[in-house]
């Protein structure tokens, strides 16, 4: 009996650690994005999981430019911990709303809505301030 529940702690241990080390690369991802993108444009983050178990997740940032138009678009789509942020250069050079509409899965759809959706409320707060 102690084996098995010496296994489990185990196990929700290394989940911890790997769960740790993936939000680590995320936020580094976030943050190389926004050194390399400052002050020319927006950039927001959006992320959607399947309703179906065991399906893939996406999360998506991406990096627009004063007029809407896709600078750069990132995407992490996995079942584990061991998904990676890869560039996506299909989009790139798109309007937001064309980029949305050239999506095909329904969870990167999502994703990629919910990171407009961002940019939206940050140009619109900044439209507000000017």
């Amino acid at each position: 009996m102690t084996i098995v529940l010496g296994g489990l702690f185990l196990a929700m241990v290394l989940q911890a650690f790997f769960s740790y080390m993936q939000l680590k690369a995320v936020y580094g991802t976030l943050g190389q994005m926004k050194r390399e993108h400052a002050g020319s444009g927006y950039l927001a983050m959006g992320s959607a999981k399947s309703k179906i178990p065991f399906r893939k997740g996406v999360a998506v940032i991406i990096v627009v430019d004063e007029t809407g138009v896709v600078v750069e678009y990132r995407e992490m789509q996995g079942r584990t911990v061991f998904a990676k942020f890869k560039r996506r250069a299909e989009l790139t050079g798109l309007t937001m709303e064309t980029a949305v509409s050239r999506v095909a899965e329904k969870v990167r759809v999502q994703a990629l809505k919910k990171a407009v959706q961002l940019i939206d409320e940050q140009r619109s707060r900044q439209a507000v301030t000017l």
